[in-house]
């Protein structure tokens, strides 16, 4: 697999399968902040089409390509969704860790049989309003499962009290959103076109970012459309190590690991998880997950010339926790950012990769 890393050259436009037409409610474009993993992957191959004047564009599905994960001088990843934001009596934010725990006698749930549910640990917190992190580094997230000092706070109890500073840190790594209304001009009355309005909203990446990938065949330096309105972006080798897993010794000894989603994945039980003790090559227990509101990913079919079918995905930021057998871990390791959904296609277009924390709860 070769790196490559793709540098925007102006906002790009993202749809997030929403309606877009005439009609009231259905006039803004775009509203992803990340190209879907899908979207990226049809870049990469018709950049790779274009390269190669005698490839076969039917082979160029089975063409992997990993990706996206961000990168701002370090590689960033979406924050976890087990990390809650609340606030102390003071208004001191803070953010708590969930994890899961076991039912008491007489106690149930409707997860399926063998899952435990994730909780709060108890506290006096209080909710707020303030949003947490959206991005988060992978040293970060070491100390975040690792219960290490994070954002300048330590841990107790699991929870972190931060201090002000703490919010310019992650506020800094957000990626802004860039507006810009449109509208038909009649060309007879050389005035507007009544109803012709419409607004785009794109996603503006600071000149740090660039979109990391890995790609089965070679991509040589190239400028190629990315998202909506033919977009420009350029590609370019990227670095191998941005891939390397940082902490494959602690790994190696994990029996209790926290399995993080870097971009969205596609199971055959929506959220949950089909094949994946097949698809990592390890025997795994899924004991309990954290998942937000499920995605929607869909877009058009270049190759047959119509609509791709909605699926829907488990979002970026999910979390998994597994148990695993001793020594188990150098398998997730050798997984590290691999992808891990259930059907092969999806895994070729990149989504599900996941990212391995031992983590002990």
């Amino acid at each position: 697999m070769s790196p490559i890393e793709i540098r925007p050259l102006e906002p790009l436009v993202f749809g997030d399968g929403r309606p877009f037409g005439d009609e009231a409610g259905a006039q803004v474009a775009g509203g992803l902040l990340m190209p879907t993993p899908s979207a990226l992957a049809g870049a990469v191959r018709t950049t790779i089409g274009r390269q190669s004047p005698s490839v076969d564009w039917n082979e160029l599905k089975s063409v992997p390509v990993h990706g996206p994960v961000r990168k701002a001088g370090t590689v960033l990843v979406p924050a976890p969704s087990d990390m809650a934001v609340l606030q102390d009596s003071t208004g001191l934010t803070c953010l708590v860790r969930s994890r899961p725990c076991r039912l008491g006698d007489g106690e149930g749930m409707d997860l399926p049989e063998g899952m435990a549910p994730c909780a709060l640990p108890e506290n006096q917190l209080q909710p707020t309003k303030k949003d947490g992190p959206q991005w988060v580094s992978i040293r970060q997230l070491v100390a975040w499962y690792g219960e290490e000092d994070l954002f300048g706070a330590s841990c107790s109890g699991g929870s972190w009290r931060l201090g002000p500073e703490a919010e310019g840190q992650w506020t800094a790594l957000e990626i802004k959103k860039d507006l810009r209304a449109h509208v038909g001009i009649n060309f007879e009355t050389l005035a507007h076109d009544s109803g012709k309005l419409f607004v785009t909203m794109g996603a503006a990446y600071g000149q740090a970012d660039v979109l990391l990938a890995r790609v089965g065949r070679d991509v040589s330096r190239d400028v190629l459309s990315l998202g909506g309105e033919r977009r420009l972006a350029a590609s370019r080798p990227g670095v191998a190590s941005d891939w390397d897993c940082p902490i494959r010794e602690n790994l190696a000894s994990a029996s209790k690991v926290a399995m993080v989603l870097a971009t969205p994945g596609h199971f055959e039980n929506g959220w949950r998880p089909a094949r994946l003790s097949e698809t990592l090559g390890v025997d795994v227990k899924l004991i309990s997950a954290l998942c937000r509101r499920r995605e929607a990913v869909s877009g058009w079919d270049l190759l047959l010339r119509r609509p791709k079918p909605v699926r829907w995905l488990a979002p970026a930021g999910s979390v998994y926790f597994l148990e695993v057998s001793q020594g188990a871990g150098t398998a997730l390791a050798d997984n590290w950012l691999a992808p891990v959904s259930d059907d092969a296609q999806s895994r070729l277009d990149g989504f599900g990769l996941a990212l391995f924390f031992p983590t002990d709860w």
